[in-house]
């Protein structure tokens, strides 16, 4: 499988890595390169450090997919017209979208979205951002309107906290554990209304009244659950794992190669970024005699050494990283697209690098 391949094929990239590796700049190389070939692609992210907006150039940036812009486009001489489109996710937005498109009716739905214990749960529990994509994706995919996705995930110790979120809801809404929390009528229930009677705490109030209504959404939620871990390992999704060419990166590419196996979930490409590469004929024989002409031309016993000792070790850096490499590709399936790209003379912050950038991606 190649980078074009996959990039032709599947519906749903989903870019994974620690950080500092330049996932959000290759995300939106993977969606540039399939917008060029003509598929409405879409690039979505959930890191709310804005660092897509940054790579491409844009000063303001927040909210829903929209196309970028048409000078911005143009300055990189692309095609003004090119379908895709950039946003970055909203979770609370996401999490109200979802209550007003499941609730049974527009009353339920902003007795809900106005529940203050709900307002809080929605931005700041475990897990809320992480399953509010998820739900995006689906949505997304549902609407027809992409022919590719591309999913930027946030930098994490644990990259795949947001697939582990679905499980988490997953467990919440098992029968005894969900029958338990909103039922009105459970011990739970009761309790919270004691408590209410002992405190006279509003929150209390929220909580109750939130149960009461939450609990009309539970098929909802467990009928969105499944539908998520469908698409998660449909044959239209895979996870594209981005390293660094240094030992920790690519130890750090490992562990995910294999929580996403344990998983179960598709890898579908790895890529290293911010490779040292050196011309074809770069050794120590070609170093000597460019050298011994520089001296020849009258260049200074200081400059000679110096240019020297920079190209040896130019060498040494590109030849471990490039045997680094090789030990860990060793490791992937036969059908893993892989594809090494060159470190950038400068940040990648505007279209024309992010271009740049995807050139590199399939031409590797």
């Amino acid at each position: 499988m190649s980078l074009r391949q996959l990039l032709a094929e599947r519906s749903l990239l989903i870019c994974v890595g620690s950080g500092g590796v330049g996932k959000t700049s290759l995300a939106a190389a993977l969606g540039l390169s399939a917008a060029r070939s003509g598929r409405r692609g879409a690039v979505l992210t959930i890191d709310p450090a804005r660092a897509l907006g940054r790579a491409l150039g844009i000063e303001s940036f927040e909210g829903e997919l929209r196309p970028l812009d048409a000078k911005l486009l143009t300055e990189a001489d692309l095609p003004a017209d090119l379908p895709l489109q950039i946003g970055m996710l909203r979770p609370a937005h996401a999490w109200d979208e979802f209550v007003r498109r499941h609730a049974t009716t527009p009353e339920l739905a902003e007795s809900i979205v106005n529940n203050p214990f709900y307002r809080q749960l929605s931005r700041t529990f475990a897990g809320a951002t992480e399953y509010a994509a998820l739900e995006e994706l689906c949505r997304l995919r549902e609407s027809g309107s992409y022919d590719l996705i591309v999913l930027d995930t946030p930098p994490a110790a644990h990259a795949l906290d947001f697939v582990r979120a679905r499980r988490r809801l997953e467990a919440l809404l098992r029968p005894e554990v969900a029958g338990v929390l909103f039922n009105p009528r459970s011990v739970a229930g009761q309790l919270v209304r004691r408590l209410q009677r002992a405190t006279g705490k509003e929150t209390l109030q929220s909580v109750a009244a939130l149960g009461a209504a939450f609990g009309q959404l539970l098929g909802a939620l467990q009928d969105r659950s499944q539908q998520i871990s469908t698409l998660l390992a449909a044959r239209g999704t895979a996870f594209v794992i981005v390293t660094g060419p240094e030992p920790e990166a690519l130890q750090g590419a490992s562990a995910l190669n294999r929580e996403l196996d344990e998983l179960q979930l598709p890898l579908g490409a790895v890529i290293q970024n911010r490779v040292h590469s050196l011309p074809e004929r770069a050794d120590e024989a070609a170093v000597a005699e460019a050298i011994a002409r520089l001296r020849a031309a009258g260049g200074s016993s200081d400059v000679c050494g110096w240019l020297s000792e920079t190209c040896r070790d130019a060498l040494a850096l590109a030849r471990s990283e490039s045997a680094r490499w090789e030990r860990f590709q060793s490791g992937l399936s036969r059908e893993v697209a892989r594809s090494r790209v060159q470190e950038l003379e400068h940040d990648v912050r505007s279209v024309g690098d992010v271009m740049e950038l995807a050139k590199r991606l399939v031409s590797s």
